[in-house]
């Protein structure tokens, strides 16, 4: 399967660079057997369709905010951290973005 996946990348791909009218070129990589639907899971980390009726929204109540800066710089703060490659996390990538949230919250003692 992945070797038929590869063949019908290559035959893309040179099918694409034989039109001379495009400004950029493609080439084979280490993601020349995946499939499209593996690229756009590899790409965004999910890998099934979000459930987003299993999400629970918080309430906000702008009569709870007593003074808000005209502006912030989470930098200053300590709270941003630096960025990171994560690779082929799939799912996992969420856990990565909770933690990042932990960690700021920690940095600023909320």
């Amino acid at each position: 399967m992945r070797s038929n996946i590869f063949k019908k990348n290559v035959e893309f791909v040179e099918s694409f660079n034989s039109f001379g009218d495009r400004s950029y070129k493609l080439a084979i990589n280490h993601f020349a057997d995946r499939t499209k639907d593996e690229l756009k899971a590899y790409a965004t980390g999910h890998n099934d369709p979000v459930d987003l009726k299993s999400h629970v929204a918080t309430s906000f109540k702008y009569e709870s905010v007593s003074e808000v800066p005209d502006s912030m710089d989470w930098r200053e703060k300590g709270a941003v951290t630096e960025i990171k490659g994560q690779g082929a996390c799939g799912k996992s990538i969420f856990n990565t973005t909770y933690l990042e949230q932990i960690l700021m919250l920690w940095e600023l003692k909320i």
